[in-house]
């Protein structure tokens, strides 16, 4: 079984308390937790329970389109994003599929799991990860390929690629008769002046979850947005009724939610810059620039790895991603720490302060 990031369940049956009493700071999830139309939703959805799902996903993909405004044809939904990432492998088949690391490991199992050779390009980490086009390279990367993954804003590094180079990526990929399929999960975190989205684009596909963004990682609500002639091949290799009644139900209404939509960017942007000041107070911590509602940190400590760190810190009730996890990370040397509130970022920092300092 995949796990990805902590288990505060396990965590918290260890050391004997409530859940509620763990500080998961794995889990990249809105800390601001899901709005309050969910609950008023759900709850006006129970009698349809009665019935199957509408297998057209008629109204959530009608407001999918219309909040993104492309064609209803070119939108189809899926069970969460990480279903849509496997049976687009398995839809497409291919001798090679190339995933750009460090990134989530969701897409190399996924490939390996179609029978494909994985081919790796790696973002440069003395450079803080960015994405950064060497043609020759990525020729060679591409050829035979099928599928190219690319995940933007990036998970873990919090990286953003521009524009420009994703549509040169895009058309590279075209050249070479690939699919460029690009994971924006968290781009809804990031400002929308600085967003850089292929949303539309032709030759792309673009998956979207609402998981991260509104906090329902239990209803399981991402969908694509491709061309018609990917959707309708991506929707016949689906198992029927791919999403439940209250995911359905809810999805409209999240996609209307701008005003807390902003409120949780603001609530990013001014928590996770604190949270980066702090953690470049800690001896052994380099937090990395991040454009997410997460930061990743290397770890330099002469002693500790990032697992000992994280077992350390869960003694105390305290979940925090290892790098380990992640497609391309060096081993050991990483830790990812998501966005929380103010007092809870504060007795982590202290936490990290004390593990770090006591080692041996």
């Amino acid at each position: 079984m995949r796990v990805h990031g902590g288990n505060p369940w396990a965590l918290a049956r260890a050391l004997d308390r409530p859940v509620e009493q763990i500080l998961d700071f794995s889990a990249d999830l809105n800390p601001l937790g899901f709005p309050d139309v969910v609950r008023a939703v759900i709850t006006e959805s129970l009698a349809a329970i009665r019935h199957y799902p509408d297998p057209e996903a008629l109204a959530f993909r009608r407001a999918v389109a219309e909040h993104h405004g492309v064609p209803l044809e070119q939108v189809w939904p899926g069970n969460g994003s990480a279903e849509l990432i496997v049976t687009l492998t398995r839809l497409r088949p291919a001798r090679r599929v190339v995933v750009v690391t460090p990134t989530f490991a969701e897409y190399a199992w996924a490939a390996a799991q179609a029978g494909a050779e994985v081919i790796a390009v790696p973002l440069a980490q003395d450079a803080g990860f960015p994405l950064v086009l060497d043609e020759a390279a990525w020729r060679r990367a591409l050829a035979g390929a099928g599928l190219v993954f690319v995940c933007n804003p990036n998970n873990p590094t919090g990286t953003l690629a521009s524009l420009e180079t994703l549509r040169t990526l895009a058309a590279w990929c075209a050249q070479a008769g690939a699919w460029l399929v690009v994971d924006e999960a968290f781009m809804e975190f990031v400002e929308p002046a600085a967003q850089a989205s292929l949303l539309g684009a032709p030759r792309v596909v673009v998956l979207r979850s609402l998981t991260k963004l509104f906090a329902v990682p239990g209803l399981r609500l991402g969908y694509v947005v491709a061309a018609a002639d990917v959707i309708e091949p991506l929707r016949a290799a689906q198992p029927p009724w791919p999403l439940n009644t209250f995911a359905l139900a809810v999805g409209p209404a999240l996609l209307a939610q701008s005003a807390f939509v902003a409120r949780t960017r603001a609530f990013i942007r001014e928590h996770r810059a604190a949270l980066a000041q702090a953690l470049r107070h800690v001896p052994g911590l380099t937090p990395l620039p991040s454009v997410a509602n997460f930061v990743l940190c290397r770890l330099d400590h002469p002693v500790l790895t990032a697992a000992a760190v994280c077992e350390r810190l869960a003694a105390r009730g305290l979940l925090v991603r290892s790098g380990d996890g992640f497609t391309g990370l060096p081993p050991g040397r990483f830790l990812r720490i998501a966005v929380r509130a103010a007092d809870e970022q504060a007795l982590l920092v202290q936490a990290l302060r004390e593990v770090l300092r006591h080692a041996g």
